[in-house]
């Protein structure tokens, strides 16, 4: 086995996704002109980052912020703990995952904390769900803040002039800027003013609204650590990070998702598992909305015999668990998931160097009798050299498959690698 962890992972029945959605929810009726999770009685940690590890707090923020709104738990979870759970992985000794000369100045995606998250865990929890809420509604934003605490989301960060201080509030507009390249840090959106003053920002918006922003440069910068963005600034990357702590263990063979594998039309992909324990869910990832995930366990290696089948709806792209109805009794099992479009992989590694000399990669690698995509009729392992020419691979740039707020615009994979499949024990 490449992953085997132990955590513990909280009501995951809570967190998931309408299974009976197909099309998009209609935006909530009757929602505040404004709100704060502050006003909620969640007493929310403000920190100043160090160098470059504000990703860290502001996902902290997300994560706390949503165990106090769905389960009234006040936690303290603790950034550096994060930024080593990410940076887990290692070239020169073949430790799959990111790695990084330098992780505090390294940066970081969110598909690195999501991956991290799903797969590792962190102080007693597993992510189970994170949703790409991009081209939602503002309306159907501001009800996942109420329901499920504070969203992630890229600003850029690096021009002063974007912050101003108009009437003893610290103000953000970039009407202008326009996708992931163009941003380079992750805030954190904890409520919303529809009547903040259009013009109260040094470039006046075209409209009353604003986001209220948490940031990472501590207490003592802007609002208490806080900034109010225009609704003229155009959201991207908006996420949830949703925690549980039901279950027992994760295991998988993916150390990321970095691409889809597409044999045309629908793809079945497969990971053989041997691990005895009582199975409670299956994790993946989609990478359109609404997309219908079905999911077949079976005994034995590539078997026939059904031990249980389940389809759901998500309703975003992103990361889900497939709750089972009943969990299963497994030892030597295979999971098949059948997706409506490309299946989500691995990917080849990479690795680069940023501007101030700080590498930062990615090291993957699969072996045989581990995962499988269905070709013809006919099951192929993901890691024979022969595949890569019997399947085409998708890069989010090449696709437009949803998977832009993971962070994957530009990276275009040479192989497949494992099939992104997780298996959750209860």
């Amino acid at each position: 086995m490449k992953k085997k962890i132990i955590s513990s992972v909280l009501l995951a029945s809570l967190i998931l996704l309408n299974s009976c959605s197909s099309t998009p929810a209609s935006a909530p009726v009757d929602l505040p002109s404004s709100y704060s999770i502050l006003n909620s009685g969640f007493e929310a940690n403000v920190r100043a980052e160090n160098f470059r590890d504000g990703w860290a707090m502001s996902s902290v923020t997300a994560m706390e912020s949503e165990l106090w709104t769905r389960n009234g738990i006040q936690a303290n979870l603790t950034p550096g703990i994060l930024v080593n759970t990410v940076y887990t992985g290692e070239q020169a000794n073949s430790a799959e995952g990111y790695y990084s000369s330098n992780p505090l100045r390294a940066g970081c995606l969110p598909v690195w904390i999501t991956t991290a998250l799903a797969t590792h865990g962190m102080e007693g929890y597993v992510l189970t769900e994170s949703n790409d809420y991009t081209s939602a509604d503002r309306d159907v934003i501001k009800d996942k803040i109420i329901s499920g605490g504070a969203l992630t989301c890229f600003i850029r960060g690096d021009e002063d002039w974007r912050y101003s201080d108009y009437n003893g509030r610290t103000t953000y507009n970039y009407p202008d800027i326009q996708n992931i390249i163009q941003r380079d840090r992750i805030v954190t959106i904890v409520g919303w003013d529809d009547d903040f003053p259009a013009s109260d920002f040094l470039h006046e918006a075209s409209g009353n609204g604003a986001w209220l922003v948490q940031n990472t440069f501590g207490a003592y910068w802007g609002d208490d650590g806080y900034f109010w963005m225009s609704y003229d600034t155009p959201l991207f990357g908006v996420c949830d990070l949703n925690l549980s702590d039901e279950y027992s263990e994760v295991v998988s063979y993916e150390s990321s998702v970095s691409c889809l594998a597409s044999t045309g039309g629908s793809t079945t992909t497969a990971n053989v598992f041997v691990h005895r324990g009582t199975l409670g869910a299956v994790g993946t990832y989609t990478s359109q909305p609404n997309e219908t995930i079905k999911v077949e366990i079976y005994n034995g290696q590539l078997g026939d015999h059904l031990l249980c089948s389940q389809q759901q709806t998500f309703e975003y792209p992103g990361y889900h668990t497939i709750v089972l109805d009943e969990p299963v009794e497994v030892n030597s099992f295979t999971v098949v998931v059948r997706y409506p479009g490309g299946a989500p992989v691995e990917g080849a590694s990479y690795q680069s160097t940023t501007d101030d000399s700080i590498t930062r990669g990615y090291y993957a690698s699969s072996q045989a009798g581990q995962s499988y995509i269905r070709i013809n009729g006919q099951w192929v392992d993901l890691s024979s050299p022969d595949v890569r020419n019997m399947i085409d691979i998708i890069s989010d740039g090449e696709s437009q498959a949803g998977f832009g707020y993971l962070g994957l615009i530009g990276h275009h994979s040479a192989v497949p690698n494992n099939a992104c499949i997780k298996v959750l024990f209860i």
